[in-house]
């Protein structure tokens, strides 16, 4: 398996915890998100922190960079960091709109330097204009995004409620995200945190239709999970990942789509191992 979305730092994850949470979990690798200290209170770590765990463990770890959009210098320092080995974007966790023009830029240059970016959308909150998003992807084709958060799986469904939240119950019929996953090709969906789960399980006929049924090419399996072992330890609940992989493997069409979801799409997506 590629964990396709942990952080150093999580709830105060150490270093050495986040690399005990993929070595946990078995999983081949894992993509490590810095999040810079602009607008996320929560997590803060910088991409320096990140290529710095890369070097202690290169064989487990698929560094991602972060620059804020605002700031004088973002475009050449995303060349730097994609330079130092840098294989993703993300996540791009600020209070903007998805698609102001300081974002389209750092999108499109992210594109040419070949890193798919991850994006939290969460309306009124994070990225806010979640339906422009569907602009971005029209308009830079040579951008491979990533959607991810409460507002990206909610908009399975046409008209969530809540938007920013945790909808339950049936899907009578697809919504946006399901459109834009079908008929993107630069759109991955990010299956990590009680957001991914929640649009894993809420209405599991439609994940077995429709999510996986039709867009299992398009997934990727994450655990966004706080825990610092992989199993649970210092956090409320079990690891996110040992409820998600089991309901990507029932709900699957195939064991080969289920594989796909879990190692194969993102191993593709981030050229790994180099």
């Amino acid at each position: 398996m590629i964990d396709c979305h942990l952080h150093i730092g999580h709830l105060g994850r150490t270093p050495d915890q986040t690399l005990a949470h993929i070595r946990g979990l078995d999983c081949a690798a894992a993509c490590i998100l810095p999040i810079e200290g602009y607008d996320c209170d929560d997590v803060t770590h910088s991409t320096d922190a990140v290529l710095d765990l890369y070097s202690r463990a290169p064989d487990i770890v698929i560094p991602f960079a972060s620059v804020d959009p605002r700031t004088d210098g973002a475009l050449a320092r995303l060349e730097k960091l994609a330079a130092a080995g840098c294989r993703g974007f993300g996540e791009q966790k600020i209070r903007m709109p998805v698609d102001d023009p300081r974002n389209v830029e750092v999108y499109r240059l992210a594109g040419d330097l070949g890193l798919p970016v991850t994006v939290h959308l969460e309306e009124h909150n994070y990225n806010t204009g979640v339906l422009n998003f569907e602009r971005l992807l029209e308009s830079l084709p040579g951008t491979i995004f990533v959607g991810h958060a409460q507002s990206f799986w909610a908009y399975l469904e046409p008209s969530p409620d809540p938007v920013n939240g945790y909808p339950t119950g049936p899907i009578s019929e697809p919504g946006p995200t399901m459109r834009w996953l079908l008929d993107y090709p630069n759109l991955y969906g990010d299956l990590s945190a009680g957001s991914g789960l929640n649009g894993l399980t809420r209405d599991e006929d439609f994940t077995r239709e429709m999510l996986l049924g039709r867009a299992w090419h398009k997934l990727l399996w994450a655990t966004d999970c706080p825990c610092t072992d992989g199993h649970g330890a210092d956090w409320v609940e079990e690891c996110t990942g040992r409820l998600s992989r089991p309901a990507v493997e029932r709900l699957a069409p195939s064991p080969e789509a289920a594989q796909a979801v879990l190692h194969d799409n993102a191993a593709r997506l981030y050229r790994w191992p180099a």
